[in-house]
């Protein structure tokens, strides 16, 4: 078992990301971005300068954390799942440089509400994620799918469709603990039951080859002129992250530290370890200005961030430690 995490959630600098990473005594980073571009968006002089800094610092991308599948990443007008492929393309070559086995992926755009059920655009997500998980297995790689927004994300059941549809061992799931959390069970017409992270866990469980440590909960946003209340992990919820997210202005997704929210992140570990995990846990706080206010300042800044993503990678590593006591 190895730790790792996001480390442009501790900077998008990449000297930051190495440092925080050396805080933390860890050898590998699950490499995402750098000043704000994906690694596959670098360009070549770019790409060889993240490489020759990781080199230099004697550390590993364990996972290559692409925005494939980000429909949010799509313009109008493209063809999502073609512009899955073309950054597969993109990114095996960039992958096979830093040595990664393992290929973040996520988990398709909905098209719109009700569309999520159409055969149509279910066959187009299921072709495509074979052909991703084909070549994955051809090029010696892992393509590992989150449960992220999108449409593994709308059941256990839709995300199975998507391992029966890859049925290849270029394909894995990576179980992030904290996206579940506020979320429904969309399956038939509705009304839909909130989903839990451990029931969406407990279903995928046989497929699971990678863990996302990340915690959240629901909570009452601040009210207008009155004292805001901190949450656990030092966080208040805006009334702006409400409205941004589209739910209703009573209860927001405040993302806190592991093992602190409704995420299930221990009794998910502890049956991970249960079943004999040996693989990485990877930390991806989601610490974001535009998620979080904190008082009397905005936060973070540049060394609040820093210090937030040292200080939950510390806490990820006491939580599994009093786990495999």
């Amino acid at each position: 078992m190895y730790f790792t995490g996001f480390a442009d959630e501790a900077s998008q600098n990449l000297d930051d990301q190495i440092r925080a990473t050396k805080a933390l005594g860890w050898k590998a980073i699950e490499m995402r971005g750098v000043g704000g571009k994906n690694l596959t968006e670098l360009n070549d002089a770019e790409f060889d300068v993240v490489c020759g800094k990781l080199d230099e610092a004697g550390l590993s991308v364990n996972c290559f954390g692409s925005a494939i599948a980000n429909g949010r990443n799509v313009k109008p007008g493209e063809d999502e799942f073609a512009v899955a492929v073309a950054e597969l393309t993109r990114a095996l070559p960039r992958m096979k440089r830093m040595g990664s086995k393992l290929l973040r992926g996520m988990s398709f755009k909905l098209p719109g509400p009700g569309d999520h059920f159409s055969s149509l655009y279910e066959k187009n997500v299921l072709t495509t994620i074979r052909t991703l998980a084909q070549r994955c297995a051809d090029a010696g790689v892992v393509y590992v799918h989150e449960n992220c927004s999108g449409y593994g994300s709308l059941s256990p059941e839709h995300t199975l469709r998507l391992v029966q549809a890859a049925s290849s061992k270029g394909f894995g799931l990576v179980f992030d603990a904290g996206n579940p959390v506020g979320s429904s069970r969309i399956v038939g017409e509705g009304p839909w039951k909130p989903l839990s992270s451990w029931e969406f866990y407990d279903q995928v469980k046989e497929h699971v080859v990678y863990f996302h440590m990340k915690d959240a909960l629901m909570a009452e946003p601040p009210k207008s002129g009155a004292a805001e209340e901190a949450h656990p992990g030092g966080f208040v919820a805006s009334r702006e992250a409400a409205a941004a997210s589209g739910k209703a202005p009573d209860k927001v997704k405040v993302h806190v530290f592991p093992g602190e929210g409704e995420g299930d992140v221990k009794r998910i570990l502890a049956d991970l370890f249960g079943r004999g995990y040996d693989g990485g846990i990877s930390i991806e706080p989601h610490v974001k200005p535009e998620q979080y206010v904190r008082r009397p300042m905005p936060f973070p800044n540049e060394t609040e961030r820093f210090n937030m993503y040292v200080d939950y990678g510390r806490a990820a590593m006491a939580l599994v430690e009093s786990l495999r006591r």
